[in-house]
């Protein structure tokens, strides 16, 4: 029985050599630019590196996204992005597909599935991080997470504490529940049920009402007393219209 590697050695040629020429020609791992979103999902890309203009290679890919079945970070994709492009040694479309709980550990069974080919590339966003290069950056840093978004800012501490900031107003949240707001402009504060101004007609009204009940006794309430929450009823009442509406 003639050795495994005759039709290299007939030929003149190192096993070794011509293993490693098929792995270098061979679609495996590779970098690439995004040149088009064809749709939600599946990108063109064309490879970023190549040693003549006509060893350029163009092939549309799934793009994947960071996930797990609780959480997925969705990053819609743009022309010039970069992306690491890698090709599985099996490929299946239902590798990509959420399982149902039943599905979760089920392996997928094809037999026609194949691999290591231009048409089951999988591109998986990727850039080189620079500070001051990006507008929108989230930092995981010991339990601390900061998230710059355009012109907002949002930081969290390990202890629970949250700062949100965009450049007009900064809340803070601390561990204990305490809430502080620093804002240039007006605001309003309301839930789904009442608002501020409901409120402090409530309160007002219902002091009222105490004076109406014992005008004459122990417990009776000054009128003066009664006209100057009026006025500053109406006051807050006036405040309160002119501040910008909550959605």
């Amino acid at each position: 029985m003639k050795d495994p590697n005759f039709l290299t050695q007939e030929a003149g040629l190192d096993f070794n050599t011509v293993v490693g020429d098929i792995i270098k020609h061979s679609c495996i791992v590779d970098f690439g630019i995004i040149q088009n979103v064809v749709a939600d999902g599946v990108v063109d890309v064309s490879l970023a590196v190549s040693k003549t203009p006509q060893d350029i290679v163009c092939m549309t890919c799934v793009l994947a996204n960071i996930a797990s079945s609780s959480v997925t970070f969705h990053i819609k994709p743009n022309v010039g992005d970069r992306v690491l492009v890698v090709y599985p040694r099996l490929f299946d479309d239902r590798m990509f597909t959420v399982p149902s709980d039943s599905q979760a550990t089920e392996v997928i069974v094809n037999p026609e599935a194949k691999g290591y080919n231009l048409t089951s590339g999988i591109a998986i966003l990727i850039n080189q991080y620079k500070q001051g290069t990006h507008e929108n950056v989230i930092t995981i840093d010991e339990g601390k997470v900061s998230a710059k978004l355009n012109k907002v800012e949002v930081t969290t501490t390990a202890d629970g504490d949250i700062t949100v900031d965009n450049g007009k107003a900064t809340i803070n949240i601390d561990k204990d529940g305490n809430v502080s707001v620093n804002a240039q402009g007006k605001y309003t504060i309301k839930n789904s049920s009442t608002d501020l101004t409901t409120v402090i007609s409530k309160l007002v009204d219902e002091i009222e009402g105490l004076a109406i009940v014992c005008p004459n006794g122990a417990g009776s309430i000054n009128p003066s007393s009664v006209a100057k929450l009026e006025l500053w009823k109406q006051q807050l009442q006036t405040l309160l219209a002119s501040a910008p509406a909550t959605p």
